[in-house]
Order: structure tokens, then sequence, then C-alpha cells
């Protein structure tokens, strides 16, 4: 395998070059769910960590796959990115990473305790916040998929040879906040406390969807890098799939 050309685009896409290739595999298997998750923490968990943009950190993230030979590059992914996530979510067909979701049939709720989190999410529905961006969505799938903070359940009741299945996921984040106390030594003790959780829920077919935009957007930003090299081989993993 030829070596990886940098860490935010050339990683994810090879995932979603395996996303391309064995989606109908996975399902003829009976684990397209599993499979979904698996490309997800790849393709998405594992760019977003380098992806985020935050306008007062343009440097190289502190890897040691980032070299300053890459620094534009780099800087041309997230100022492409940027105004994607920056956008509020609807599923319109000019929004990238929703168009072709049902945006209705997605929800978000937020419990004290995680284990209320399955009681809730299988009444959940009706939509997103209205103030909801890519940004926010993409953090709270992040810190879930890097967690493992995911449930899967049956939604809709679907049967198959006696067995229920997956039809929808929740995904949720812990909401932390910082406390710092000062002993009398003038030392700093800093905790955190979880006064509530975020949760996401979505159809198995939805989050399918979403993956799918979410790597033709990693696509179109890494584009137009300056390297000839690396644009050749994003390009190679998606058209030859």
């Amino acid at each position: 395998m030829s070596e990886y050309k940098d860490n935010f685009s050339d990683y994810p896409l090879r995932c979603s070059k395996l996303w391309r290739l064995f989606q109908e595999q996975a399902e003829e298997a009976k684990l397209d769910v599993t499979f979904m998750l698996m490309v997800a923490s790849g393709g998405l968990a594992a760019p977003w960590e380098h992806l985020r943009v935050q306008d007062k950190h343009l440097q190289l993230p502190d890897h040691p796959a980032f070299t300053k030979k890459q620094l534009a590059d780099y800087r041309k992914v997230r100022d492409a990115l940027k105004e994607t996530i920056d956008a509020k979510l609807t599923d319109d067909d000019d929004n990238r990473l929703m168009s072709g979701v049902k945006l209705k049939n997605w929800g978000y709720f937020q419990v004290d305790e995680a284990q209320d989190i399955r009681e809730k999410a299988e009444s959940c529905g009706g939509g997103l916040p209205d103030q909801y961006t890519g940004h926010t969505l993409l953090t709270l799938m992040r810190n879930a998929l890097a967690h493992n903070n995911v449930y899967a359940y049956s939604g809709g009741g679907k049967v198959s040879k006696g067995e229920k299945q997956i039809t929808h996921l929740a995904l949720y984040s812990e909401k932390r906040n910082r406390v710092e106390r000062h002993d009398e030594k003038g030392c700093v003790e800093v905790t955190y406390e979880v006064p509530y959780y975020r949760a996401l829920t979505l159809p198995v077919d939805g989050f399918q969807r979403f993956l799918t935009n979410w790597f033709e957007e990693l696509r179109r930003c890494s584009a137009d890098v300056t390297q000839a090299p690396l644009s050749a081989s994003i390009a190679d993993a998606i058209d030859s799939a």
C-alpha cells in the first residue's frame, strides 16, 4: 500500500473508498450497521480531530504525520470546509452535508443521566434545533464515535427472520464544565462536572447518506490543494472505487 500523503484528507478518503467498495457485501452479511460505524470512526472522527476549524489555531496540528511542506494545503482544506460546517443544517439540496437527508426523521434531546438515553431515544424525533450547525453535529458525532457512545435500536420494529433489525442510532456526548478549585497553598485542582448529556437520534439510512455526503465534501475541499501528487491520490482513491 502506498504511503499516506496527509492525515487530514488522504486517510479518510481511503476510508471512503472502502465505503463505496464494500457496502453491498456488508449488507449481504448483515453487518451493514457495524461496517458503517467502522468507516465513520476512521473516516469522520479521525480527520475531524485535525480539521476542526478554530480561527485562532491555523498552524499545523502537533502530530508527527504533519510537515511544514503541507501547511498551505492544510489551510486550503480547512478554509474550504469552514463554510460548510459553519452553515445551519437543512435538508435542502444545496446543503452539502444534508443533501438527500430527511431531517424530520432526526432528533435531539438532553438528559441528566446516561441511563435515561435509551427510553428517550426511542420516542424522539421531529428534527434538530433551529440553529444547529454542521460544526455542532460533527463535534457530537466525533465524541460519540470516539467513546463508543452509540445506542443502536429497532425504532420501526422491523423484523427479519424473527429478529428485530437495527433501524436507528442514538449518538450521545457529555456536556462537560471545567471546575477549578484552589487549596490553601494556592495549588489548583481541576475537575469536570457533567450537568447533562446531549444526544442525537437518526435512522440508519440517514446516517449512511450523511456519511456519503461527508466524504464527497472532503473530496471537494481537497481537490484544489497545491501538491499535484496529493490531488491525484485523492482523485484515484475515489474514482477507482
